[in-house]
């Protein structure tokens, strides 16, 4: 019997993760779950890379529908707020959740921001219990620097293949499968 993909909400981590720990007067960047009201700028940060053909489009009323599964990198500059980066994290079963929709943007490149809310959605999986994490990508140089590593897909469960892949219209064909363990 096929394993019926799980959509989670969770509550931000109790300490968000800074950059550049702010001081009076400085900038300063920082890793937190998505709240409503983030939706457009996610859409917006995961559209320039659709476009590119880096990732799958996503509209802002598919965020909201899953809010809770994104993590994003706010820069706080002269106190306004800006998102930078993001990514989400959708559980398929307790031994397997897939890292989505990972986007930068370009002025943020290179500073660490992606790779930290990479860093986040390990956390939340980690805190939830999932055994290993799995991601299709066009960037797998990027996601090697965050311990990722290649994978054949016939090493993924065929239900998550079925489900998550072809089930919501996805393919492989092009994309690097990865995996990271996380126990």
């Amino acid at each position: 019997m096929p394993t019926a993909t799980r959509h989670i909400t969770t509550a931000p981590l109790a300490r968000p993760v800074t950059f550049n720990a702010p001081t009076p007067n400085t900038d300063h960047t920082r890793v937190r779950g998505a709240e409503p009201g983030d939706e457009h700028d996610i859409a917006a940060l995961i559209a320039a890379w659709s476009e590119q053909g880096l990732t799958l489009p996503r509209t802002a009323q598919q965020v909201v529908e899953c809010i809770g599964e994104f993590a994003v990198a706010e820069l706080n500059q002269h106190n306004h707020t800006r998102l930078l980066a993001c990514g989400s994290l959708s559980i398929f079963s307790p031994s397997i959740a897939e890292i989505r929709s990972v986007a930068v943007h370009p002025d943020a490149k290179g500073k660490g921001l992606g790779k930290g809310v990479v860093e986040r959605l390990v956390e939340e999986a980690q805190l939830l219990g999932v055994d290993r994490l799995v991601l299709l990508t066009r960037v797998p140089q990027f996601f090697r620097r965050c311990q990722f590593h290649d994978i054949d897909a016939n090493e993924l469960p065929s239900a998550f293949l079925q489900e998550a892949i072809a089930g919501r219209g996805r393919s492989i064909e092009g994309r690097a499968v990865m995996t990271r363990p996380l126990y």
